[in-house]
């Protein structure tokens, strides 16, 4: 819901006697909202602060997009680390650049605040699936219909076989449980569904190292240590043969053709995918004439011709 039908909905509200709300948060409301806050001191994590210089302080982020309509979100309640939204602001930009509708996918729905955030944030025209395995989630209402929720549990397979066997999205996010066995089934079936040049995200990484998510410092299954074996995959042909024992084997065989980038953000994976299917080993270049240095004439670079061309492999 835009800001402005927010706050007249809120003041027809307390004209009306619908909500009966103190003359203090009235003005505090209105000081917030609608005139400028003055330079006051206030409190933080007991220091003294200037109001005038958080707002100066935070100008430079609110002229990134997410980061504004987040901070000035007033419908259904999110909660993000602060450190999110800024990497949203990057991972996602070039997706609002180009400025065609995405079909995007949020496991772990909770309130419906990011819902809401994201659908505002997107092209329009983009379409937002929610998943939660909170049947109250299923009683959610948003002005935009646009948004859609799903209730089931992401982490077995037959609900999603069942529900999203022939759906294709362009961006996932995992805020599910954050157990990481159940954010390994849900990457391991919905990579699928993820459309070439889309962008797979699992949020609140850091429980790979709590033991009541199935984690641990370097512990074998946990979402982290699952995650760097994608660093291997990218790498798979740069490997020798017998390096690999058959489980990596397999799965690197699967997702070097497919994985562009894997990026590990403070408590943030991203992975990206190729824009198209890798079909072969990326070849060397070679250009230029003059090399009195070193001599290249290894059979595993190609000299630039005016016959040369390249593939375009990402976004």
């Amino acid at each position: 819901m835009p800001k402005w039908k927010v706050i007249l909905n809120a003041l027809k509200s307390i004209i009306t006697g619908q909500k009966r709300i103190s003359k203090k948060k009235v003005i505090n409301f209105l000081n917030f909202i609608i005139f400028p806050l003055p330079d006051t001191k206030r409190m933080r994590n007991n220091q003294p602060f200037s109001v005038a210089e958080m707002r100066d302080r935070d100008k430079e982020l609110l002229s990134l997009p997410i980061y504004k309509t987040f901070m000035r979100h007033l419908g259904k309640v999110s909660d993000k680390w602060e450190q999110y939204l800024q990497i949203y602001d990057r991972i996602l930009s070039p997706f609002i650049i180009r400025n065609e509708p995405l079909s995007i996918m949020e496991m772990g729905v909770c309130n419906g605040g990011f819902l809401e955030v994201l659908i505002d944030f997107m092209p329009k025209g983009s379409k937002i699936i929610g998943i939660d395995i909170n049947e109250k989630c299923g009683n959610l209402k948003f002005d935009n219909p646009n948004i859609e929720i799903v209730i089931g549990d992401n982490a077995e397979r037959e609900f999603l076989d069942s529900n999203f066997s022939a759906s294709n999205f362009d961006i996932i996010i995992d805020d599910a449980s954050h157990i990481c066995s159940n954010t390994i089934i849900s990457f391991e079936y919905l990579f699928e569904k993820l459309n070439f040049g889309g962008l797979y995200i699992v949020e609140d990484a850091h429980t790979s190292y709590w033991k009541n998510a199935g984690g641990g410092l370097k512990r074998k299954g946990s979402t982290i240590e699952y995650f760097k074996q994608i660093i291997d995959a990218i790498h798979l042909y740069y490997m020798h043969p017998n390096q690999l024992n058959g489980k990596q084997k397999k799965m690197f065989e699967k997702y070097n053709p497919q994985i562009a980038s894997i990026s590990f953000y403070d408590s943030i994976i991203v992975i990206e995918k190729y824009i198209k299917p890798k079909t072969a080993p990326f070849r060397r270049y070679i250009t230029g004439s003059d090399a009195s240095i070193l001599q290249d004439n290894s059979d595993s670079a190609v000299k630039i011709d005016k016959n040369s061309s390249f593939e375009r492999f990402l976004l």
